[in-house]
């Protein structure tokens, strides 16, 4: 049975009450969904507002992961500066802290800000901090070729080959939502990795953008993927449509396929459970 798993960033903007309304349209369309959802927040938000931050989280349908404490690069890139591997430590284990304490959890996931081609493979020194920090699985494989999108469908591994057998990678799968209506600016490749190819323009209305995304379901689905997990943010979303009304339509179309919600890291679970 193919999972819909969806994960959501949640991300600084320059207005902490846009964070917080997107954040609500969000949680407030899983909670009438009964949907399961993993949010991974950066830790910034939670010292700016943690009691409302953690009336919204706090759910039984929902896990609350790591997603750095200022959305710090970990991975560098072409033209990018170097990595700060100590500030990349230090806002990781600080935002767990911050989950610990406004949300009473520990975390076991860490979003990296962005997503790279091929994830965290040969970043042995990033993986370390992972494990340091307590993490089980991390997701960060979610660009195509040259850190391009979208992304394939990938679907999760562990990093044994980089020393790290422990810690699983759970990709995110084909479009960043935010750089497919084009508010975030990346690169595509072309021709596309994607067996049904590119929408002609950005979606106009969140039907549009649903059905592209139900387009990566329907494939998940006919493979008989584990999961289908498209990286998707609140700020964008909200900023898309005030009712979030895309999540209630992806939803809607995951109960049509047969596809039940989960988190991430019930994801993790079963991985560990099949390896024995």
């Amino acid at each position: 049975m193919t999972h819909y798993v969806p994960i959501y960033d949640v991300e600084w903007t320059a207005d902490v009450e846009v964070s917080l309304a997107a954040l609500g349209a969000v949680v407030a369309v899983h909670r009438r969904r009964g949907a399961r959802a993993t949010f991974c927040i950066v830790g910034r938000l939670l010292e700016l507002a943690p009691e409302r931050y953690r009336a919204l989280l706090s759910d039984d349908l929902f896990e609350v992961q790591n997603h750095s404490y200022s959305h710090i690069a970990v991975k560098q890139v072409v033209g990018a500066p170097p990595v700060d591997l100590e500030q990349v430590e230090d806002e990781v284990t600080r935002t767990n802290a911050l989950i610990a304490e406004v949300l009473g959890v520990e975390p076991i996931g860490f979003r990296t800000p962005g997503g790279f081609t091929n994830g965290l493979q040969g970043q042995k020194e990033v993986l370390a901090i992972a494990q340091r920090a307590g993490m089980k699985w991390v997701s960060s494989d979610a660009r195509g070729p040259a850190e391009t999108v979208p992304a394939g469908f990938r679907q999760p591994y562990w990093y044994a080959e980089d020393g790290f057998p422990d810690l699983l990678e759970i990709p995110g799968h084909t479009w960043h939502e935010n750089v497919l209506k084009g508010y975030n600016p990346v690169t595509a490749l072309w021709p596309p990795i994607l067996p049904y190819g590119f929408p002609n323009r950005p979606p106009q209305t969140p039907e549009e953008e649903a059905a592209v995304h139900r387009q990566g379901m329907e494939h998940a689905v006919e493979k008989g993927l584990l999961y289908f997990s498209p990286p998707m943010h609140p700020w964008s979303l909200y900023r898309f449509n005030a009712e979030a009304k895309t999540v209630d339509l992806v939803l809607q179309d995951a109960e049509r396929l047969g596809m039940p919600t989960a988190t991430a890291s019930e994801v993790y679970r079963v991985i560990l459970e099949q390896r024995g």
